[in-house]
């Protein structure tokens, strides 16, 4: 029994490193966003994480307060409109 409770913390411990702020884990709110590189994800009905947009497939960056893909070239301009 000692030993089992010796490495108790090492059986714990993947199972708490899991489910970080950007690309996983559970969210606070539906319909949340956050940003994991490029990839916008919305916090769905089962409080999780869901991929939404590849924002770089677009040629844009993720703006997680926004809520969409942005193009960060056109001088901070968050209209979402591609373009130029």
């Amino acid at each position: 029994m000692k030993r089992f409770l010796t490495l108790l913390p090492l059986l714990v411990l993947p199972l708490t490193a899991c489910g970080d702020k950007d690309g996983g884990g559970a969210c606070e709110s539906e319909g949340e966003y956050q940003c994991d590189g490029t990839m916008l994800q919305i916090c769905d009905a089962d409080l999780a994480w869901a991929d939404d947009t590849d924002c770089s497939d677009m040629g844009m960056e993720c703006h997680a307060e926004m809520g969409h893909c942005m193009d960060m070239d056109m001088g901070g301009d968050d209209s979402g409109s591609t373009e130029m």
